[in-house]
């Protein structure tokens, strides 16, 4: 698991890259969160009948990688995953499995451009909540409490209100995840405006400091775009 197709192509292809010294019948599974042009750079220095490239990307951080929790977008020929499952069992409590790698790459773009989307109108609905005098842990309760309870903001939620966003995933790494869902969504020729907004305000926050913190963040940034209100006259 490599952080970008950059980094794949550097392991995999060249004279001493994986592709060049993997053996017949073997598997090179990769766990990245990539682009597809990249997917289909390195899957086409694998011929069939020889070794077999996967891709797997996962949803979870690395506290649920540790616990065996993650879940699994397993895409490639069958024969390459049924080897891989031992790994997967001991990874992950879900796989979902599909024949093509590029397939599971839109899984995994589609399921962090959803996280972006709902942390974005969350952090604004408490912005807005507090503007009006209702501190954060209160609407956190409130979230909690209804339908609209998710553990996403749970965990995200007690970052926000605490102020304190040591990254379990960097907001510089989801901005490249909503670009590269942004070049998907161009390859399969649809439309969506909401990414696009989505990806530009994480872009701005990334590019003005906040990079090296959790996407959570998102939340502080915003804070910090909202003047305070002047003094009302008595």
């Amino acid at each position: 698991m490599v952080l970008d197709g950059a980094a794949l192509e550097s392991v995999t292809l060249g004279p001493t890259g994986i592709a060049s010294a993997i053996g017949s019948g073997k598997v090179h599974c990769d766990m990245s969160t990539i682009d597809l042009s990249t997917v289909r750079r390195v899957a086409t220095h694998y011929p069939s009948g020889d070794a077999d490239f996967l891709r797997a990307p996962v949803l979870g951080n690395g506290h649920a990688a540790a616990a065996g929790k993650l879940l699994i977008f397993a895409g490639g020929p069958a024969r390459g995953i049924d080897k891989c499952l031992p790994v997967f069992a001991a990874l992950g409590t879900k796989l979902w499995r599909w024949d093509s790698a590029e397939t599971s790459s839109c899984v995994k773009l589609a399921c962090n451009m959803l996280i972006a989307g709902m942390i974005e109108p969350f952090a604004e609905s408490l912005l807005l909540a507090k503007r009006a005098g209702v501190e954060p842990r209160t609407m956190l309760e409130i979230v909690g409490a209804s339908a609209l309870s998710s553990p996403m903001y749970t965990g995200k939620g007690e970052l926000m209100a605490r102020g304190a966003f040591e990254p379990t995933f960097y907001m510089r790494n989801m901005v490249k995840d909503l670009v590269l869902a942004l070049d998907a969504a161009r390859q399969l020729g649809v439309h969506l405006p909401g990414l696009a907004e989505t990806e530009r305000l994480f872009s701005t926050a990334s590019a003005q400091g906040y990079s090296e913190k959790d996407y959570a963040a998102i939340y502080e940034w915003l804070e910090n775009q909202t003047p305070a209100r002047a003094a009302q006259a008595d």
